[in-house]
């Protein structure tokens, strides 16, 4: 008498390995989850060119990849004491951001900060232009006292009597929109930024020239002051060209004739 056939137990699926997905199945195209569409477009005149990150599942954007400005196509250039808006990035030091803080990204190199800055154009380079940012207190924190040497104070009105005494009054300036923007800044003089001229721009405003001769013979104060400082290093004297302290304002030739000059102005 044959007996019984012998019992065989079924695989079991182990519980730490997820079930296989059919993409065919479920309707999804394939070659993946994600790529990269091109597109390209006018601007006021002005040819951008971008990189989506596109999520072919979900049929949806999920902002640039790149995003480029054929800086032939712009109609004029940067000039020199142009207030613009342009991105000001750095590493990632402060310790309590939030996990959701979009203007953090995570990079191989390391944690970036990166946010659009109002800054004031000082010349143009073959690829871009140099910048000072610009930077407004909104905190009860007083500001050191070296720090303040480094920087300017500057005002949209003529009231406010400023937060760096070193320099004298504050420059004025002039911004298209008016209110949107701090009444009251400071100019960084010892961080500059360069910024590329395929990257997004914004005109938002300018600073006249006779506020411009102001603002270079300050940053060369401090050039110069950095310079002598580093020559003393090695029990050397630097020699600059031009002598000149900053203190109370006065109306050099350079002011006189640099205020009538506006033609290079965007609006």
């Amino acid at each position: 008498m044959v007996g019984p056939a012998p019992f065989t137990p079924r695989a079991i699926r182990s519980t730490s390995v997820p079930p296989r997905r059919s993409a065919r199945l479920a309707g999804e195209p394939p070659g993946g989850e994600w790529e990269l569409r091109p597109h390209s477009h006018r601007q006021n005149g002005v040819l951008i060119e971008r990189t989506v990150r596109w999520n072919r599942w979900e049929v949806k954007s999920y902002g640039d990849w790149s995003y480029r400005v054929n800086k032939t196509s712009r109609r004029k250039p940067f000039y020199p004491g142009q207030l613009i808006m342009a991105m000001d990035l750095h590493p990632q030091t402060i310790l309590s951001r939030p996990l959701t803080d979009p203007q953090i990204a995570q990079t191989e190199c390391g944690p970036v900060n990166a946010k659009m800055r109002v800054m004031v154009v000082i010349n143009t380079t073959f690829n871009g232009i140099l910048c000072l940012p610009m930077y407004t207190q909104t905190s009860n924190t007083v500001i050191p006292a070296p720090r303040v040497r480094e920087m300017v104070s500057i005002s949209q009105n003529r009231s406010w009597p400023g937060a760096t005494p070193w320099v004298g009054p504050p420059l004025h300036m002039t911004m298209y929109g008016g209110s949107q923007y701090a009444a009251n800044s400071f100019i960084e003089l010892c961080q500059p930024v360069h910024v590329l001229a395929q990257s997004r721009i914004k005109d938002i405003g300018y600073i006249s020239g006779g506020e411009y001769a102001r603002l270079i013979r300050l940053l060369a104060y401090k050039e110069n002051e950095a310079r002598r400082n580093a020559f003393q290093l090695y029990h050397a004297q630097y020699f600059t060209n031009q002598m000149w302290v900053p203190g109370a304002r006065y109306r050099s030739y350079h002011k006189a004739q640099m205020d009538r000059v506006t033609y290079m102005r965007w609006r």
